[in-house]
């Protein structure tokens, strides 16, 4: 499977120190000859470098043979997940999500499935590969 899951969070601290957010995703994926996209409303409760996120939204999906489905997707992320990743790059902060996500798809017509998957964000890749670069190109003398 291969797909990308945008989102647009705004995240604040509560008076009690809690860090919260509040968003909207939209996804695409290709899977096995399924072609899904989908879009709706995230939640996100920071706690340090780990995120938990449950999310709502609606689904369409297609497949090879011409059968379509519509339908609620329901799911969390566990993993890291800190807005304060780069704040001294950009005043706005930068949710770089890298976790376990697990959504279930119940589709209008009866159709229903379960999907858990590694969540690696684009933005962690080049993070990741910066980080190794640096670590080898650095006189550790």
């Amino acid at each position: 499977m291969i797909g990308g899951r945008p989102e647009f969070v705004i995240a604040w601290e509560s008076p009690f120190g809690f860090r919260h957010g509040v968003g909207a995703y939209g996804e695409i994926a290709d899977a096995h000859d399924h072609l899904v996209v989908g879009g709706g409303l995230t939640y996100v409760r920071y706690l340090g470098w780990i995120g938990v996120a449950p999310s709502i939204g609606l689904y369409h999906r297609t497949t090879g043979s011409s059968e379509r489905d519509n339908g609620v997707s329901a799911g969390v992320f566990v993993g890291f997940r800190h807005p304060e990743v780069i704040d001294d790059v950009t005043p706005y902060g930068l949710d770089i999500p890298f976790g376990l996500r697990v959504d279930a798809h119940l589709g209008f017509g009866g159709a229903r499935d379960v999907l858990i998957s590694a969540q690696l964000d684009t933005a962690s890749v080049i993070a990741g590969i910066i980080v190794l670069y640096g670590a080898l190109t650095h006189d550790w003398n």
